[in-house]
């Protein structure tokens, strides 16, 4: 996971005697690199998460000063150094540069001018670096072992080397989003700084992997209420910082071996596919219930040799002759035999459903008093519905 400012910050302030003046709700913030700044109209060449150090040079007051920060903050920098004591002062930083910073959460450190902006920069340079190669090294050994590539040994012994043994409980989700976020670089980028951004803040064991022009959230060992609330405050949190979209999350299986975490990530899939037709933001692989048992099936033609023996002739026979039999059918078994019930679902007359159960009992020779028959029924239709959903996955 990326270095967020506070981890930073808490782990160097001794050492280049760092001062936090403003913005410590800010500190969660997800550092991408570190940029030095004179000059209020580089802003544009920024592409967020920079931390900004400057020695003020071109200040020409607080007013200067204060557009300046206003303009780091439009581009999501997650913070601002300024090396003060020559060109900035401690007593430049008025009470309205202070209010604006901490009412946009953006953390504003002093830093004396005794300290070599050189030797800070290197330091945060390494420190960056060396905490990107081991987000490589853990999102490829993952992907490798999602994929069970030829490198599935060597992945699982990689991620035993960063605490994530081969015997432990994994969960995978999966985050949908509208097409638009995942179109440049850019965009994507600025999506896993808010994501990896929340993720610090709640301090939980997740890894962000982008596959397949998807968002995989992993999970190691976590509570299954404390990851369903966290992916909660996620959707509300990316409604807040991105806009109201379409957002969609699948939880799947937790496997307990890494060996398995294919198939946490297919039934992720499933899971959110059940969850859109359920209408249900965020949706598990434990709330699937029969269709759990239809994911172990791993061979879908005899899913579908299933549905064919069970209602294949009847929806035939619906097709070719534009009735509906199959779905009063189906409403029948759902409402327990309520003429009523099937009759309101089905938008008919009370008459038109007991025409419908005769032919149901004496031309397709059902017997709908039999639980037997009742429960093959009731599984062929679950088949198929779940055998629909998956095909448009």
């Amino acid at each position: 996971m990326s270095l967020s400012l506070g981890e930073i910050y808490h782990a160097t302030r001794n050492q280049y005697r760092l001062t936090l003046a403003a913005g410590e709700g800010g500190l969660s913030r997800i550092m991408s690199w570190v940029y030095v700044s004179e000059d209020i109209n580089t802003s544009d060449f920024l592409c967020g998460g920079e931390l900004i150090i400057t020695t003020g040079i071109c200040y020409k007051g607080p007013d200067w000063l204060f557009q300046y920060i206003e303009k780091l903050i439009a581009r999501n920098t997650c913070g601002l150094i300024i090396n003060t004591g020559k060109y900035i002062a401690q007593d430049d930083i008025t009470d309205e540069i202070r209010n604006l910073c901490c009412e946009h959460d953006f953390p504003l450190f002093l830093m004396p001018w005794e300290i070599h902006i050189y030797n800070i920069t290197h330091d945060y340079y390494n420190r960056i670096f060396l905490e990107n190669q081991t987000d490589s090294s853990i999102t490829e050994a993952l992907l490798h072992i999602i994929r069970k590539d030829h490198r599935l040994r060597e992945s699982i012994d990689i991620l035993e080397q960063f605490q994530l043994p081969e015997e432990s409980s994994y969960t995978v989700c999966a985050l949908q989003l509208p097409a638009f976020y995942l179109e440049s670089d850019t965009s994507r980028k600025h999506l896993q700084m808010i994501i990896e951004t929340l993720m610090k803040q709640c301090s939980l064991t997740l890894f962000l992997v982008s596959y397949r022009n998807n968002l995989l959230l992993i999970g190691h060992e976590q509570n299954m209420t404390v990851l369903r609330d966290f992916l909660t405050q996620l959707i509300r949190h990316l409604e807040t910082m991105v806009g109201k979209e379409n957002y969609s999350v699948g939880i799947g299986k937790t496997v307990h071996h890494l060996g398995s975490l294919e198939e946490s990530y297919n039934s992720t899939f499933v899971a959110l596919t059940l969850g859109q037709f359920h209408r249900k933001t965020i949706y598990s692989f434990e709330e699937m219930g029969f269709f759990q048992i239809l994911f172990a099936v791993n061979d879908r033609e005899i899913l579908s040799h299933y549905v064919e023996a069970n209602l294949g002739n009847m929806l035939a026979y619906d097709r070719d002759n534009h009735t509906e039999y199959t779905g009063t059918l189906r409403h029948y078994l759902l409402e327990n035999g309520s003429i009523q019930a099937i009759a309101a679902r089905m938008f008919c007359h009370r008459n038109t459903i007991n025409y419908r159960l005769r032919i149901l009992r004496e031309n397709f020779g059902l017997d709908l008093d039999d639980y037997q028959t009742r429960f093959r029924f009731m599984t062929a239709f679950a088949v198929k519905e779940y055998l629909d959903l998956i095909a448009k996955d």
